[in-house]
C-alpha cells in the first residue's frame, strides 16, 4: 500500500478528487496504460503525454495542465482512438480526452514522448512537438494542431530511445540507454535534426533532469540507480545521488531507475527527486538532499515487472507531477487504470514539502 497522504507530502487542495469518497486525493487524471514520458511546454505549460499501447496503437496526447484535471485517458477501455480491451468497463457516454496523435502498434512498439520545441536553433522545428518509439529509434516531429497532426521525420534516429530531456534554456537531448550515449540534439537544416554526444562514460543512461535556472547543468539518471550532473556538456565523475540497498533497485524487464527532477529550489537545496522500481518490484519516489534519503511515496507494484510509468517533472505550480503505469501484464486485469482508488494507470500531483513545511 502507498503511503498515506499527509504522512510524507501534501495534496494540492485543488486536486480534482480532494475529498471524493472512493477516490485517492493524489490522482489528477487517470486512464492510463503506460504513459512511459511526458512533459511541460516551457512557453504555454500544457501536457504532451506518450501512453504506451497495447497491440492497437500508441498514443500521444496534448493537453492543458488545468484542463486534463479530472479527465479520463480511455485506457483500457479506449486504446489511442480505436476500441480497447475492455470497452465495457467505462459507460457508453464516457467523455475522454481525444489523442493528439495516434500511430499503428507493431512488434516492439514503445512511444517515448518528448518535447514542445522551444529551442530557436532547431529550426523549422519550434513550437512542434517531439516523439520517438524506442522499438523503431526514429525521432519525429507533429504539429499541436488538433486533427491535423502533420506527422513527419526528423532524419534522426538514436536507437533504444528512453528518454528526452530539456536544460534550462530549452535545448532538448536524448538517451540512448542500450547504446550508453546521452546526446544534444542540433539542426541539420529546416525541420531535421543531427545530435552530438555529451562527453563521459555511462551505464545505461535513461532519465534526463533539468536543473533549474541553470543552462549549463542536467542531470541524467542510470538504470542501476546512479544519479549523474552533467556541467558544461561533460558528465562529472561519481555521482550526485544513488539508491542505497535497502531498498535497492531492480532492473530486470521494464524496471530499474525511470526518472530524476530537481526541485525549483535545487540550486539553494541540492534537492532532487527519483522515481524507481525497489527489490520487490514496487514502485518508490524519493526526495535526495546532499545525499541523504527521505522516503516520499511507494506503490504497490510487485506482481507484474511491466507498466511501471514513470516520470516526474515539476510544474510551474510548483507540484510534483508523476505518472504511473497500470500495473503491468495485458489489459489492465484489474482494471487500475479506471479505479481512482488506485495510484496505477494514473497522473498524480503532490506538494513534496512534508506536512507543514512550505510549498507552492
Amino acid at each position: 500500500p502507498s503511503l498515506a497522504s499527509g504522512q510524507s507530502y501534501q495534496i494540492p487542495p485543488d486536486n480534482p478528487f480532494v475529498g471524493q469518497a472512493g477516490a485517492a486525493p493524489e490522482v489528477y487524471a487517470y486512464g492510463f496504460r503506460n504513459p512511459w514520458r511526458f512533459s511541460f511546454d516551457r512557453q504555454t505549460g500544457d501536457l504532451l503525454i506518450g501512453d504506451v499501447g497495447g497491440s492497437t496503437r500508441e498514443e500521444l496526447d496534448w493537453i492543458g495542465a488545468r484542463g486534463a484535471a479530472g479527465r479520463n485517458f480511455g485506457w483500457s477501455c479506449r486504446e489511442g482512438t480505436a476500441a480497447g480491451p475492455n470497452p465495457g468497463r467505462c459507460a457508453a457516454d464516457t467523455s475522454f480526452v481525444e489523442p493528439l496523435f495516434d500511430y499503428a502498434w507493431f512488434s516492439g512498439a514503445v512511444i517515448t514522448a518528448g518535447f514542445v520545441v522551444r529551442d530557436p536553433a532547431l529550426q523549422g522545428l519550434t513550437g512542434r512537438a517531439l516523439y520517438a518509439d524506442f522499438g523503431a529509434g526514429e525521432i519525429r516531429s507533429v504539429s499541436l494542431v488538433p486533427g491535423a497532426p502533420d506527422d513527419r521525420p526528423t532524419g534522426l534516429s538514436v536507437p533504444s530511445l528512453a528518454s528526452f530531456g530539456e536544460d534550462a534554456a530549452g535545448r532538448l537531448y536524448v538517451a540512448n540507454l542500450f547504446g550508453n550515449e546521452v546526446r544534444r540534439l542540433t539542426s541539420a537544416g529546416p525541420g531535421t535534426l543531427s545530435s552530438t554526444p555529451i562527453a563521459g562514460s555511462w551505464d545505461e543512461p535513461i532519465a534526463i533532469g533539468t536543473v533549474p535556472g541553470d543552462p549549463e547543468r542536467l542531470l541524467v539518471g542510470e538504470r542501476g540507480g546512479r544519479v549523474r550532473l552533467v556541467v558544461g556538456g561533460a558528465a562529472q565523475p561519481g555521482s550526485i545521488a544513488e539508491v542505497p540497498n535497502p531498498p535497492g533497485v531492480s532492473t530486470g524487464g521494464e524496471r530499474g531507475l525511470l526518472s530524476v527532477t530537481a526541485a525549483p529550489d535545487f540550486a539553494a537545496t541540492g534537492r532532487l527527486y527519483v522515481y524507481y522500481t525497489d527489490l520487490g518490484g514496487d514502485i518508490r519516489i524519493d526526495e535526495f538532499t546532499a545525499g541523504v534519503r527521505r522516503e516520499l511515496l511507494t506503490i504497490e507494484h510487485s506482481a507484474n515487472g511491466n507498466h511501471n510509468g514513470g516520470q516526474l517533472h515539476f510544474g510551474g505550480d510548483g507540484c510534483l507531477w508523476v505518472t504511473t503505469g497500470d500495473g503491468g501484464s495485458q489489459g489492465d486485469p484489474p482494471n487500475n487504470a479506471q479505479t481512482l482508488t488506485s495510484h496505477l494507470g494514473k497522473l498524480l500531483r503532490i506538494d513534496p514539502d512534508p506536512p507543514g513545511v512550505g510549498g507552492p
